[in-house]
This record gives structure tokens, C-alpha cells and sequence, in this order.
């Protein structure tokens, strides 16, 4: 995700001021108390029945939309929120659909009904930088290229002159694998490389997201990522983490990142993907998002689950994020930063948007 937070330019008075702040806060950031939740329904935007960005069906909390987004008909029929994505070789797509809840909640349920479009394909490149006088220029996307170790293979897709991008490489964490003399065997051309990055899309296709304060920090954000590593397009699957309660770009507040690494849906048993091209490709479809947060610093009970339509295929229940401030989630976007990874035109529809409190919508068991 961007740094984009503004650079903190307060004077040395005002942060030994906030440092005996926070040491005030240091006894009673364990003593907090969990902040009360309304439960049931609080916002609904049902856009397929005819609701806009600024006529929800229901807003119990003064919750609103940023900006203006297209509200266009899927393909199904009905209409939602359009994010549309241009096919392109590497660079990002940026759609994020920002909002403020109204109001700070400690724990809450999103439901999304989201249109998932058939072209749907999460491509998996990684970035390989060329030696001084070495080019790929005639090399053609889809060309099989073995890397340096002989055997692993990868899909050309790309090349702007210094760096050389592969599309599903096998093996694509392993300098051993990819740095040196890799060969386009449909070719039998040669290039020498020199440096490997896991690169675009990898961690960096926003899913949801919510927040307090500084836009992006003490979150909860979750991310799809390909899974894809074998020369053909895959599956997708959800990364979630907590991200540090900190002061503007001045680290964490009383030691508390609240940060946690990417924890992947891999580890709920028999949770299918979050994007199945085999079988969600063209249709609608209904998740939901459960966000809690951590009741004290030291419990570490903050949590995510996700269902995607009624069945869990998300949980991590071991989330340290925490702020005797601010412990709760008052904004957050919809398909964030940034969303590559499509070769043509691909569009996504939000057909209905719900907010819940602490109680779960129906269908929907804990």
C-alpha cells in the first residue's frame, strides 16, 4: 500500500509532549474498556434495486461513500458500482472506493454482493533486471523461457529494456533459479540477468480495508493474491494483517506496532479460495467481512473471518491491534491499492454493499 501519510512536522516541544502523553496512557492502556457495538443492521445500499452513492436504503450511522464512482449494469443484469480495471503489461490499477463509517465501531460485519467478471485472471510476474548490453526485445509473450538452473520455467510477458518480466515462474523466490543466463527455449535465444523480484501483484491487491486516524495505519487489511507458480493462471487466496497504531510517521505509540505479518487462509482447513476460476468466474457473488478488535494489547483476540457465500474460507483470530485512543474502525475502502494483474479489460460490480454491527447477518454463524 502507498505511503502516502503526510510528514510529521511537529516541533521538539510538541513531541516531548506527546511522549509524556503516551507515558499517561501506558497504565491505562491495559485497563481499557472494550467500546459497546450496535448490533444489526446499520447500512444498506442496495444499488441493483435502484440506490446511488448518496440514497442508501438504510444508514443508521451517518455512513458515506467518497467521491462518485459509475453505477453501471453487470452482466447479469443488475446494476452496481463499476471498477474497472485496463488490461496493461505491469503497471497498477488504482480504484479504491473509500468511505467513512459515521461513527467508530469496535467490531463490524461488511456485506459485499460482488460480481466477479469471467476474464478474471490473477497473473503472477516476477521482475528480473537485465545485464548492461543484454535485450529480450524480440522475445513474444507466452514464450517458454527456462531459468539459469536449467530446469524451472516461466512465461515471457514483458520487457521495457532493463527489466524482463515472467508470467507464473516456477521457483520465482530463488535467485539461484533466475539470476544468471536465462534461455527463451521457443526462441533458443539467451540473456544474462542479474537481480530477481517477486513483483507486481504480489501483496499488493487491496481487498478491504478499515481503519482509525492515519489513513492505512491501526487496520486491518486484506489483500487476494495469486497462487498461481506453475505456468498457468490460478486460484486466488486472502492475506490478512493488522497493521501499528502509530503517530503519524513516527513509529509506533508505547511500543504497540500492532502489527502482525500476512497470515494466509491456507490455514482454515479445507477453506476453498477466495477466487475459484474454475467455478466463480461470471457470476455474483456474496462475502461477507467480520472485524474485530483486540480487546487489550496483551490478549491478541482481534480477528477477521470471511465467508464467501455462507462458507468460511477465512480465520485468524490472533490479531494484537489495539489503541487506548482510538479502538475502534471509523473508514475504509473497497478493492484498494493495487489492483493488477489483468492483461485485458476487466471489470468488477458491486451489486449491494451492507454494513452490520456486532450481530452477524443472517446465514452467517461465528
Amino acid at each position: 500500500m502507498p505511503n502516502n501519510a503526510a510528514h510529521d512536522t511537529r516541533t521538539t516541544i510538541q513531541a516531548n509532549r506527546l511522549a509524556q502523553a503516551v507515558g499517561l496512557n501506558v497504565a491505562a492502556r491495559a485497563a481499557a474498556s472494550v467500546p459497546s457495538t450496535p448490533s444489526g443492521l446499520l447500512v444498506q445500499y442496495d444499488f441493483a434495486a435502484g440506490d446511488t452513492q448518496s440514497t442508501p436504503s438504510v444508514n443508521e450511522i451517518g455512513f458515506s461513500f467518497g467521491g462518485s464512482r459509475a453505477i453501471a449494469q453487470a452482466p447479469n443484469g443488475e446494476l452496481g458500482l463499476e471498477f474497472g480495471y485496463s488490461g496493461s503489461d505491469v503497471s497498477n490499477g488504482w480504484r479504491e472506493q473509500r468511505y467513512s463509517l459515521g461513527t467508530g465501531l469496535f467490531e463490524n460485519y461488511e456485506r459485499w454482493s460482488l460480481w466477479i467478471p469471467a476474464n478474471f485472471e490473477h497473473r503472477k510476474l516476477t521482475r528480473l533486471t537485465l545485464a548492461a548490453g543484454q535485450t529480450a526485445t524480440n522475445w513474444v509473450r507466452g514464450d517458454l523461457v527456462t531459468g539459469a538452473n536449467g530446469s524451472s520455467q516461466g512465461l515471457f510477458h514483458y520487457t521495457d529494456g532493463e527489466y524482463l518480466w515472467l508470467n507464473y515462474a516456477q521457483a520465482f523466490w530463488a535467485d539461484s533459479v533466475w539470476v544468471g543466463t536465462i534461455t527463451n527455449t521457443d526462441k533458443s535465444l539467451t540473456v544474462d540477468t542479474t537481480a530477481r523480484t517477486f513483483a507486481k501483484p504480489h501483496s499488493n491487491n487491496k481487498f478491504s480495508l478499515q481503519w482509525a486516524g492515519n489513513y492505512s495505519r491501526n487496520a486491518m487489511v486484506i489483500e487476494y493474491n495469486p497462487e498461481a507458480a506453475n505456468l498457468v493462471a490460478g486460484n486466488s487466496f486472502f492475506d490478512a494483517k493488522s497493521t501499528g497504531v502509530v503517530e503519524s510517521d513516527q513509529g509506533p505509540i508505547d511500543g504497540n506496532s500492532g502489527t502482525t505479518g500476512m497470515r494466509p487462509s491456507d490455514l482454515l482447513e479445507g477453506s476453498p479460495p477466495d477466487i475459484d476460476i474454475t467455478s466463480d468466474l461470471g457470476f455474483l457473488h456474496d462475502f461477507v467481512i467480520r472485524r474485530r478488535r483486540s480487546s487489550s494489547l496483551a490478549a491478541e483476540d482481534g480477528l477477521i473471518q470471511i465467508w464467501k457465500n455462507g462458507v468460511k474460507i477465512y480465520e485468524r483470530l490472533d490479531f494484537p491491534l489495539f489503541d487506548v485512543g482510538a479502538n475502534v474502525f471509523t473508514d475504509g475502502y473497497i478493492l484498494g491499492y493495487a489492483n493488477s494483474g489483468f492483461d485485458v479489460d476487466t471489470t468488477f460490480y458491486l451489486t449491494k454493499f451492507e454494513l452490520y454491527g456486532d450481530t452477524p447477518p443472517e446465514g452467517i454463524t461465528p
